[in-house]
């Protein structure tokens, strides 16, 4: 199932949601929680708008690290599951 449009509703979004939910389990393999290690912190970078004024965005990242253990990869695979087809 996928969303997109302007003519979804709530209970279309509950049922996608709900239709995730045996490829979750197996990729979480019946654990609640996925436990990552934050390693990298950087801040948004400054951008410009068309008419030269400079725009901050003033938002501090956190995020894992450059190796990948286990749980970050169970964490791309849970976070990267539908995107494609939102």
């Amino acid at each position: 199932m996928t969303l997109g449009g302007e003519n979804n509703s709530v209970q279309d979004a509950l049922a996608m949601l709900d239709s995730l939910r045996p490829q979750l389990q197996a990729v979480l393999d019946q654990s609640r929680a996925v436990q990552v290690k934050l390693q990298t912190m950087d801040i948004l970078k400054t951008k410009k708008r068309s008419n030269s004024e400079e725009v901050e965005a003033h938002v501090l990242y956190l995020g894992p690290g450059p190796f990948e253990d286990d749980e970050t990869l169970r964490l791309r695979r849970v976070c990267g599951m539908e995107l494609s087809k939102v």
